[in-house]
């Protein structure tokens, strides 16, 4: 799985509820035009989880199908390559876009 890292990519959480929180991904770079970027920014909302933590999904325009885009954490059962915070198309699948090896129990804010 390659491994890419937008640069000044940030996460802030927002709170939902008492027990969901919701995030919203922004960039703090100049790679605001960039098509990963575009499709990495934006609000994600819990949906979730997998690997004992909570997993999260873009969320679309109100009243729309929300887009195949989440954020989800992967243990080291495949190797400590692997672990830490991921943006990919499906939890777990092939197609990812980014990776932070944090543990945290919640996505890094940085």
């Amino acid at each position: 799985l390659p491994l890419v890292q937008p640069s000044h990519a940030a996460v802030a959480p927002l709170t939902v509820s008492q027990s969901k929180v919701a995030y919203t991904a922004f960039s703090e770079g100049s790679d605001k035009n960039e098509v990963v970027i575009q499709t990495l920014t934006g609000d994600f909302a819990e949906v979730g989880n997998n690997h004992n933590r909570p997993t999260y999904q873009k969320q679309g325009p109100p009243g729309t199908v929300p887009p195949e885009i989440f954020i989800y954490y992967w243990d080291q059962r495949d190797g400590p390559a692997f672990e830490g915070w991921w943006f990919g198309k499906s939890v777990g699948g092939n197609e990812v876009w980014s990776h932070n090896p944090s543990q945290a129990m919640r996505p890094p804010q940085k």
